[in-house]
């Protein structure tokens, strides 16, 4: 069978694909709270001399961007920390979203906050 690049892959095809991701999703997850597990307040919130973040701000960025790509582009809806969980991040203000002018610079800036 051959499809046109314009016809959508058989639903098994497409089943066994968003199970893949879902898969490789947890396992990535897993791996993160078990390397976070163990971290200290303090540890997160230090700030590395040089242009490295705070390990919190690292983590922060993850999960924001998951978020981000999930919701958002995934899902077509808002993100949860802008809509449903705005205000329940525990992030002191929300992360910069890539590709606004100055983006570099104000990431920088909310990575030390």
């Amino acid at each position: 069978m051959t499809f046109e690049a314009t016809t959508q892959p058989p639903d098994s095809t497409r089943n066994r694909a968003v199970a893949f991701i879902r898969e490789a999703a947890q396992v990535a997850h897993w791996y993160l709270e078990g390397t976070m597990a163990d971290v200290t307040v303090e540890q997160a919130h230090y700030a590395p001399p040089g242009r490295a973040n705070p390990l919190g701000a690292t983590y922060a960025h993850l999960l924001c961007s998951e978020d981000l790509i999930v919701n958002g582009m995934l899902k077509q809806g808002a993100p949860l920390s802008a809509s449903t969980q705005a205000g329940n991040t525990g992030l002191s203000e929300p992360m910069p979203v890539p590709g606004l002018p100055n983006w570099s610079d104000a990431y920088a800036a909310w990575a030390r906050a």
